[in-house]
């Protein structure tokens, strides 16, 4: 257990003895730990597992310290953990390596409660992930908008709508010729209903849209760990959009990038071009995560032109609504999908981040 949990064994022990404790489990000497199952030792729908939540993420350890990253997807986990451990369920977390290594069947045949799939395990793992829970008839809930979500219960953000708002934004301030960035090899599910607002905004104004950048490489890891090394990367995909080197038919007066973070390395990269700080375009953020890392000293006061804060606690809290109405026969069945409103985060409404920088690994 301890091995496939990747977990040290003092803390497996204490784990079983609290489970021991709370009447849970039972020992017996060379046979191990039995689970006490009440459906079937008392007849009461009350046994461990109708008590019991399975999560399924990839961020298994996560320290305290990720509270106050709330644009960080991990906080929709945090949230969810404390909302259901107040209602008195248990909290089963799960890598989903685990899992695809043969623990799915151990997962089935458990018959947790519910389960909680994150939106990046299923972004990772996909198919072979997903299938065999909704196969068992699991109530499963997440913040996933992929279409492999979509028997699930779905509690996520608009990312169409967002990309939309911050458009019309840049609209707004005059600007036409606006670039889309993301980071990372693969168009995923989000990065498409991205591209669908912000066509959607190009398409109501009569203005012709522009094909995105993407920046294969330059995975989030290397963007918060390493923010001058991704500058780098960046400049030699925007070498012919900005300074000197700007070619008429690829210039652009505006940048949209996927992430606050991202947002930040590319004025960086734009700073290093021959752009001038006063002369930086406006470029746009998303999940509000300016002060993750530190601001590179040639930026100075620099913060993105807006963003937008997708309100992780609250997408957090509908899933833990959406589990307790699954769980619960009293409660009335969940609607389907639902997305959670979200706040326009405009130029004067960024927080003082100085503080914010530090560890925020999960």
């Amino acid at each position: 257990m301890a091995s496939r949990l990747s977990l040290s064994r003092s803390t497996i022990r204490r784990a079983l003895k609290s489970l021991e404790s709370s009447g849970l489990v039972s020992c017996r000497q060379g046979s191990g730990y039995r689970v006490i199952d009440s459906h079937r030792d008392s007849g009461s729908p009350s046994g461990l597992a109708a008590r019991t939540v399975a999560l399924i993420t990839l961020e298994t350890r996560m320290s305290s310290r990720v509270r106050q990253w709330d644009g960080l997807e991990a906080y929709v986990q945090l949230t969810v953990t404390d909302r259901l451990r107040q209602a008195g369920y248990h909290i089963l977390t799960i890598n989903p390596k685990t899992l695809l290594a043969g623990g799915v069947k151990d997962l089935v045949a458990s018959r947790p409660a519910a389960v909680v799939l994150t939106s990046r395990a299923i972004e990772i793992h996909g198919e072979a992930l997903v299938h065999p829970i909704l196969e068992a008839n699991i109530p499963t809930v997440t913040n996933s908008s992929s279409p492999l979500a979509e028997p699930c219960v779905q509690r996520i953000h608009d990312h169409a709508a967002g990309a939309q708002r911050l458009t019309k934004f840049l609209f707004e301030r005059n600007h036409r010729r606006i670039l889309p960035v993301f980071a990372g090899d693969a168009e995923s599910s989000w990065q498409q209903q991205r591209m669908e607002g912000y066509r959607r905004a190009h398409e109501g104004a009569g203005i012709e849209p522009m094909q995105p950048v993407r920046i294969p490489g330059l995975k989030p890891s290397v963007v918060l760990s390493s923010p001058d090394t991704a500058s780098r990367i960046c400049m030699g995909f925007l070498y012919d959009r900005f300074g000197a080197n700007a070619k008429d038919a690829q210039r652009v007066d505006a940048v949209m990038a996927a992430t606050d973070v991202l947002a930040q390395c590319v004025a960086h990269s734009c700073l290093r071009l021959g752009v001038g700080l006063g002369d930086l375009p406006d470029i746009t953020g998303y999940d509000l995560s300016h002060g993750w890392v530190k601001t590179p000293d040639e930026l100075g006061e620099w913060k993105p032109a807006a963003s937008v804060d997708k309100d992780n606690a609250a997408i957090g809290e509908a899933m833990s609504s959406a589990v307790e109405a699954l769980i619960s026969p009293e409660a009335t069945t969940p609607d389907a999908m639902q997305f959670v409103p979200f706040r326009f985060v405009g130029p004067h409404d960024f927080e003082d981040t100085s503080k914010r920088v530090g560890d925020f690994a999960v």
